[in-house]
């Protein structure tokens, strides 16, 4: 199947779709891009395999929300998700390029966010307080890592953030910074 675009319902037989299983999209390696309907509560387990086609993931809603929450939402083609008052940047699509800002809303950089990212330029927003084991891993075109603003809340980077990314040449800590593991 060479489906390059693949939009999940809002609806099946009028109730919400709210799960996308495990491996949904497992093996759409043409993929470029994924609409999900703000009504998902749950992606499973490998559903959105991030294949160097994908550039874009959209939250989308046609219809009014019906009293709930969403959990997911995208940002600039990447998806967010809020869970117990954190907000996660959880999946940045590998085919992306140029520069990307993180709003400043997310709290946390989950673990291999990032990995393979063709990006070139980072801003981390002033909310992230937690860059999470190998965000980071193996973007070889990343150069600038920036944090935005000064930010309030006390900043950890774990071990191997950056592990397999090695062309990074500039890198602007900020001063919240308090833990940062160079393991």
């Amino acid at each position: 199947l060479g489906a390059t675009r693949v939009t999940v319902p809002e609806f099946y037989r009028d109730k919400p779709v709210t799960t996308i299983l495990d491996n949904a999209f497992y093996n759409l390696s043409t993929l470029e891009q994924i609409m999900i309907p703000a009504t998902i509560r749950t992606i499973g387990v490998g559903a959105i395999p991030n294949y160097e086609a994908l550039k874009h993931i959209e939250v989308y809603t046609d219809t009014v929300q019906q009293n709930y929450e969403p959990i997911y939402t995208s940002s600039e083609g990447a998806l967010i998700r809020y869970d117990m008052g954190e907000v996660y940047l959880e999946l940045f699509p590998r085919g992306k390029t140029g520069e990307y800002i993180i709003p400043d809303d997310v709290t946390v950089l989950r673990d291999n966010v990032f990995r393979y990212a063709q990006i070139t330029k980072l801003t981390i927003g002033i909310g992230v307080h937690t860059i999470s084991r190998r965000a980071f891993y193996s973007c070889q075109k990343l150069k600038t890592v920036e944090f935005a603003g000064k930010g309030t809340n006390d900043l950890k980077i774990d071990a191997e953030a950056f592990y397999r990314t090695s062309n990074v040449t500039t890198l602007r800590l900020p001063a919240r910074l308090t833990e940062m593991d160079l393991q």
